[in-house]
């Protein structure tokens, strides 16, 4: 690393004369500001006469890897991307079956289920694009949120309608904690904070939900505090009232993916070393696809399955087979692939 002597020396090769002018006889408190803006200019200038050729060549690195990494994992991929599809359409029929032939008892229940739905199909696609760009911590980390949605979908599809629009219900809830919190940070910068018309609002709106629900819908997942018996319910609760607390180990390991503890830093899918001396990933890689990939084949096809079973016909069942030998396909695809 270079020290302060050394920008001194390169400022008076640039421009004797005025680094006389502000260097000579100077404590190093006087001179160091201008040695910082002079600095700071010239690599700023730098940068703009060579960002093309680094972002160029940055560029081209990215697309090798991800070439690479899709040709060596072609037949899952593109397997998964073709469950993606196949979701994103049997999920409008659903919606045009309901509106001609739904059940007006349900319909809270059928809002819940196919909102998640939705927002599972599109966060498949964050998966498979992370994925084919060789980042499965990143799709790791990603599925974590898509295990979520299928645990809530199931839970709401087995305690049925009231569940359902207390949970759309909640929504209310995780707002004014918002502008709540909003108002407090405002306070603690010193400011004084505005009226808000649109905090009175939803306070109002509020109180008129924990009437209707009870005390304990104003916590986390109170929307589910009725329906379990519990005050202050958890997602593992959800977990376990659905069966699938199996699934905590895999849930946890893919939460060091998105938070700061040590174990988030000494672990990867895409080199499979673990521990304090495991190498820093820094770069995409080819590795690690499989775990992410088949786990979002599930979850995606277990938040399909809440909402398709709202409809007793033969297609569903048709339909939530092909998924069912779908997922087999893509776990065999990504089991004979590159990653351990």
């Amino acid at each position: 690393m270079r020290d302060l002597q050394s920008y001194v020396d390169e400022e008076y090769r640039k421009s004797p004369e005025e680094a006389m002018r502000l260097y000579d006889g100077k404590t190093i408190d006087e001179a160091f500001p201008h040695v910082l803006t002079s600095q700071l200019e010239s690599r700023l200038n730098t940068l703009e006469a060579s960002r093309q050729a680094m972002l160029q060549e940055h560029s081209g690195y990215m697309t090798n890897i991800q070439n690479g990494t899709y040709l060596l994992w072609k037949e899952g991929l593109d397997q998964l991307e073709e469950f993606i599809v196949l979701n994103l359409d049997w999920g409008t029929k659903l919606i045009n079956e309901f509106n001609s032939n739904g059940d007006p008892e349900q319909k809270h229940l059928f809002s819940a289920l196919i909102k998640n739905h939705s927002r599972a199909c599109l966060m498949s696609e964050d998966i498979l694009h992370l994925l084919k760009g060789g980042f499965p911590d990143a799709a790791f980390a990603r599925w974590r949120s898509l295990y979520e949605i299928a645990v809530t979908a199931t839970f709401i599809r087995l305690r049925g309608e009231a569940c359902a629009e207390a949970y759309l219900d909640h929504e209310i809830v995780d707002e004014l904690n918002c502008h709540r919190l909003d108002q407090e940070l405002q306070v603690a910068r010193g400011m004084k904070p505005l009226s808000d018309g649109c905090l009175k609002d939803l306070e109002r709106a509020c109180q008129e939900m924990l009437e209707k629900h009870g005390k304990s819908f104003k916590n986390p997942f109170g929307w589910a505090a009725a329906t379990l018996g519990q005050k202050n319910p958890q997602f593992r609760d959800l977990e376990v009232s659905i069966g699938q607390n199996h699934m905590r180990v895999i849930y946890k390991r893919a939460s060091h993916k998105i938070h700061a503890a040590a174990n988030g830093i000494s672990t990867s899918l895409g080199i499979q070393s673990f521990g304090p001396d495991a190498p820093m990933l820094r770069t995409p890689v080819h590795e690690g696809l499989r775990d992410p990939a088949i786990l979002c084949a599930h979850s995606l096809s277990q938040t399909a399955a809440a909402i398709t079973t709202l409809f007793t016909n033969a297609e569903s069942l048709i339909e939530m087979n092909l998924f069912d030998e779908l997922i087999s396909r893509i776990e065999k695809s990504f089991n004979n692939g590159v990653g351990p």
